[in-house]
């Protein structure tokens, strides 16, 4: 089967006609959407705050096909593309050499100066977290794909252990709120058909005759 070829594309700034950012892609249309959604626009790299600028004046970058090669020489291609550009001196936002996949990728084992954890840490006070149906759901996907592997493994996912106190707290924060119908609905579909044992039955305040317990302990 042969693999798709890999695109070297630009990005370019309407208002310049200058090239901001290179990357490499294997579907272009859907390369430029992920660029454009609204949980990339919201990254602090630079590359997305440029294009976010962008969009709030109701503009958006044009894409330049530069070269289509090989997916073996992707890499060390956009590589020679931003060193091209970038000794042209085309104030490019691509934070990395190229050819790591992403950022992130190339930041791998650097460390950190306090400068960078305290601006780190502005940027991101008060900032909210983008969701979208689309990303919603596909994040629900990803998880229940893990810990069904994880499942197959013999791990099991533990949960939060609660102190006394905070279970207080919890307790004190649901009484008194009313469940709304959808919520009672799927409550009581979700019980239906299932048997009481006789803890529950006992827990309720219910006295049960001495021929239900006994047919109740069969169970």
């Amino acid at each position: 089967m042969n693999k798709p070829k890999t695109h070297i594309y630009g990005l370019v700034d309407p208002r310049t006609n200058k090239i901001r950012y290179v990357g490499k892609t294997v579907n272009i249309k859907r390369r430029l959407q992920n660029h454009l959604c609204p949980a990339s626009l919201n990254r602090i790299r630079h590359v997305a705050q440029w294009l976010k600028g962008l969009v709030q004046h109701n503009s958006r970058p044009t894409v330049v096909i530069l070269e289509t090669v090989k997916e073996s020489d992707a890499d060390k291609t956009e590589r020679r593309w931003i060193r091209r550009f970038k000794k042209a001196g085309l104030k490019l936002t691509n934070l990395t050499p190229g050819g790591e996949g992403g950022a992130t990728y190339g930041r791998l084992g650097s460390k950190w100066s306090p400068e960078q954890y305290l601006n780190y840490a502005k940027t991101r006070t008060g900032m909210k977290v983008a969701r979208t149906a689309k990303g919603n759901r596909n994040r629900g996907i990803g998880i229940a794909k893990h810990w069904a592997e994880m499942r197959k493994l013999g791990i099991r996912k533990k949960g939060p252990v609660h102190t006394a106190e905070s279970k207080a707290k919890i307790g004190l924060s649901h009484k008194g709120k009313r469940l709304s119908v959808d919520h009672r609905a799927k409550l009581r579909a979700a019980k239906l058909g299932k048997k009481w044992t006789l803890a529950q039955y006992q827990s309720r305040g219910r006295a049960l005759k001495e021929s239900s317990q006994l047919v109740l302990r069969l169970i």
